[in-house]
């Protein structure tokens, strides 16, 4: 929005940023605040205290809606995910024995999951014992679980968390060789997402998690993992920075990353992306040389110095439906194409 300090906009325009999804919107009700066809995206090519892109006032921003209204932005398509998460529910989910324990377990078809009775938070659960007839592919390191391809295509690679009450994510997901590349290199650069790479869909990880309430820490960055809150007499909420009640340019600052469908009754998005801009060099690097993502160090006197490859104008969230979750939803080879900003022919 203008004002508040940013440097005038060429010719005094008024530009209007946002959320934004980068083709189409499905909604069960009305779209409001937020915009289709990446329509309030901010472009490539500024610097900081003069950016482009966005829309202006009375731009539609929901032409890329799926309406059955008959009006742009009203979408009022009823029961979207149900027969989804019913089939979610029934093939993960209730297959799980309702014995609480804080440790995952192995089976001999290579299928990891685990129940949790009572919150607890995603580092107070334990890597499973050993199986000699599947071999575990899940990993801690740093400040991360990760899980890798199975080298054995006949075995399933998935990793089921059903926790009966809420979950506090503590710690990075992600599917990788090693906890490294969920934490040394940036989650937001597209060739950084998985450092693995096969020719068999069946060997690819995946993680589903079921809980009745998440709640994500400030310092995590990055969930590969599909997130489904659809329990009985719950709140079915995703808070994606509890560990502050105000969050603030100087809490919940860091850009959070999800690779995988999010199913909720609602979302408290919490985190504020690049607001620390402050001073120091952070409003003096050109960020059209960066990637989304924001990192910065706070220093003594309120000084900020930007310490990775990325941009002070960062979004707070970023929901991606990355491919592998649609190579294993649909069992296909399917090739999908992905860019920043760009929209069908």
């Amino acid at each position: 929005m203008p004002g508040s300090g940013f440097n005038p906009y060429p010719n005094g325009t008024e530009k209007i940023f946002g959320s934004w999804d980068e083709y189409h919107v499905i909604a069960g009700s009305n779209v409001s605040g937020f915009g289709s066809g990446a329509s309030l995206v901010m472009k490539r090519g500024y610097r900081f205290d003069v950016p482009t892109g966005g829309a202006n006032l009375n731009d539609s921003r929901n032409n890329l809606t799926v309406a059955s209204r008959g009006r742009t932005g009203y979408s009022g398509v009823p029961g979207l995910p149900s027969s989804l998460l019913a089939r979610l529910k029934a093939r993960y989910r209730d297959n799980i024995e309702k014995i609480s324990r804080l440790k995952i377990t192995t089976h001999d078809t290579g299928l990891q999951n685990a129940y949790i009775k009572g919150d607890v938070n995603l580092s107070q659960i334990s890597l499973p014992d050993y199986n000699p007839n599947a071999a575990s592919t899940l990993g801690v390191m740093k400040n991360s679980l990760y899980k890798t391809l199975s080298a054995d295509d006949s075995k399933n690679n998935t990793l089921v968390l059903y926790v009966d009450g809420t979950l506090n994510i503590d710690q990075n997901i992600c599917y990788a060789t090693s906890g490294y590349y969920c934490e040394g290199t940036s989650s937001t650069i597209q060739n950084n997402y998985a450092d693995i790479a096969t020719n068999s869909i069946t060997k690819l990880p995946q993680i589903l998690i079921f809980a009745k309430q998440i709640n994500v820490s400030d310092q995590v960055t990055r969930i590969d993992a599909w997130l489904i809150l659809d329990e009985d007499n719950a709140p079915n909420n995703l808070n994606t920075c509890s560990t502050y009640a105000e969050p603030s340019a100087l809490v919940c600052s860091k850009t959070l990353v999800f690779n995988g469908p999010v199913f909720a009754k609602s979302l408290t998005l919490r985190r504020t992306g690049g607001a620390n801009h402050g001073g120091g060099i952070a409003t003096r690097d050109n960020a059209g040389s960066r990637e989304l993502g924001t990192s910065f160090r706070h220093l003594p006197g309120d000084t900020y110095y930007f310490t990775a490859n990325d941009g002070s104008v960062a979004p707070g969230e970023i929901f991606n439906l990355r491919s592998d979750a649609l190579l294993l939803g649909h069992g296909t080879g399917s090739a999908f194409r992905y860019c920043r900003s760009c929209l069908p022919a």
